[in-house]
């Protein structure tokens, strides 16, 4: 039987990520969330609209896509057609935390630019 991931677990490792991305100083302007949908999880930036209180614009940073039959995690970036591409040169893995890693060394640059 494949592998479902526990989606409790993962939404407080996400969770732990995003505080650390963002520093308390800034977090009236930033912030990052990520939504789980079935075996996706998108990871997201909010930035503050400037001169418009109460507005935010969103985002996209990247996917993690679970394999229930590996029960390994890929990571995708999002192209400039708003399509998700698999990040070849990241091999699928089970450790999320490594995959975030990844991400935030975004060596490609196609996650933070």
């Amino acid at each position: 039987m494949p592998a479902a991931f526990d989606v409790e677990r993962v939404s407080r490792e996400l969770r732990a990520y995003c505080d650390r991305k963002v520093p308390p100083s800034e977090r009236g302007r930033l912030s990052m969330g990520f939504r789980v949908s079935d075996n996706v999880v998108t990871l997201f930036e909010r930035r503050a609209v400037p001169l418009r209180p109460g507005r935010w614009t969103e985002v996209a940073i990247a996917q993690l896509r679970h394999d229930p039959d590996s029960a390994k995690w890929s990571v995708y970036w999002r192209d400039r057609r708003a399509r998700w591409q698999r990040a070849a040169q990241i091999r699928p893995t089970r450790s999320l935390d490594g995959l975030l890693a990844e991400v935030d060394r975004d060596a490609a640059g196609v996650f933070y630019g």
